[in-house]
């Protein structure tokens, strides 16, 4: 059941992956919200590096079959994208512990580089070496981390968007939005996304089914527009007929997935250079 799994709670991770101290109540009036999403929308136009640092939660509560009970996984990673040579690099540990399977840590190392995307992936302790696919040129917006998570704000309905208050992070003063996207928007959102490619309109469909609730929160700084964090929550409720599986494997399904990230160090000087044992890396077919 977990091989099934597992591909889609990682594209998830990949197409959406804080301390903040509150401010005094205070309120926007739509036309100050238009004129922060411009803001917003100005300031990624005109970043061309970041970093970032990603906290992520799955829970998943499985009734029936061999694999019932509680699977939790918790992962970590960081990264960096510089958009004007269009490269990035980012690091991930996963830690999964599932009923029967006992725990087990998943390690990922990738770059984007010169129109290929190289992967180092560990499981268990054991090294399944590189791997590279080409990644064709209209494919590079779906790399980008920023513009995933200010999406829906920037392109989405603006009567989704609440004005949540003011909160502090990293020292920024920062406007706190919650977008909550209809199932239009965000099924033409998933189906852009990377790895996503291959579902048909069926699947895209029983996938949409499945999300009873996804809500983004984003923390915007005043005086720049820039996104200093991001947060995501997304519950899934999933039947073995939306899985194409079989009741035997299980019968109900419910996941809840919180994503954290954190951006920093915009506009400075990074350095995306590709491990030299990653040139021997193995071409595999991208889909694309």
């Amino acid at each position: 059941m977990m091989k099934k799994i597992l591909p889609l709670i990682l594209v998830l991770i990949l197409s959406f992956a804080f301390v903040g101290c509150g401010g005094e109540k205070e309120t926007l009036t739509p036309e100050q919200i238009d004129q922060l999403v411009a803001n917003v929308t100005s300031a990624a136009e005109n970043t061309e590096t970041y970093q970032f640092d990603m906290d992520m939660g799955i829970t998943m509560d499985v009734t029936g079959g061999a694999g019932e009970g509680e699977i939790t996984m918790d992962a970590t990673g960081d990264g960096a994208m510089s958009i004007v040579d269009q490269k990035t690099k980012m690091t991930m540990t996963m830690t999964m512990n599932i009923p029967g399977m006992g725990e087990e840590t998943m390690e990922q190392e990738s770059y984007l580089v010169e129109g290929w995307m190289y992967v180092r992936q560990s499981m268990a302790g054991m090294d399944l070496g590189w791997m590279k696919m080409e990644i064709p040129e209209e494919m590079w917006e779906t790399q980008n981390q920023l513009d995933q998570q200010i999406e829906f704000l920037t392109h989405g309905n603006l009567s989704m968007v609440e004005f949540l208050g003011s909160e502090k992070v990293a020292g920024v003063d920062c406007y706190v939005l919650e977008v909550t996207p209809d199932m239009v928007d965000l099924a033409n959102y998933l189906s852009q996304q990377q790895g996503m490619e291959d579902l048909t309109a069926l699947d895209l469909t029983k996938l949409i089914i499945a999300i009873k609730q996804f809500s983004i929160k984003e923390w915007l700084a005043k005086d720049s527009g820039l996104c200093m964090k991001a947060s995501n929550h997304i519950h899934m409720e999933m039947t073995p007929e939306l899985l194409n599986m079989s009741s035997e494997e299980f019968e109900e399904m419910a996941m809840d997935m919180d994503i954290e990230m954190i951006f920093h160090d915009y506009n400075e000087p990074v350095s995306i250079v590709l491990p030299p044992e990653a040139l021997d890396a193995q071409e595999i077919t991208s889909g694309y």
